[in-house]
């Protein structure tokens, strides 16, 4: 794997994406968890407390492609209830290191 600029590889714009769940079973959870691995548009997923069961990393080359992503990928999936998209205007800070305490 390699960390590479997402505007010089196609990839115009982030989104976060929150999603909810039609419901909270286990099967649903399992459902979305193993789908979201087979979508490369999807580079980072996390299961998330508060108003939202997940948040998902997408790029898209532009607001076309993600519109395209999101009705034929995201669309298709029968246990997501809703979503919220944020579109990431700059990225003020992106290290891939963790703090060793």
């Amino acid at each position: 794997m390699a960390v590479v600029d997402s505007q010089k590889v196609g990839n115009g714009i982030m989104v976060l994406c929150n999603i909810r769940l039609k419901q909270h079973s286990e099967e649903m959870i399992q459902q979305f968890i193993d789908a979201v691995q087979d979508i490369d548009e999807i580079t980072e997923c996390f299961n998330t407390s508060g108003d939202y069961d997940f948040m998902i990393k997408v790029y898209a080359r532009d607001m076309h492609a993600y519109q395209q992503f999101m009705q034929h990928k995201l669309g298709a999936m029968s246990c997501l209830g809703s979503l919220h998209s944020v579109f990431v205007m700059a990225e003020t800070k992106n290290t891939h290191g963790v703090t060793i305490p």
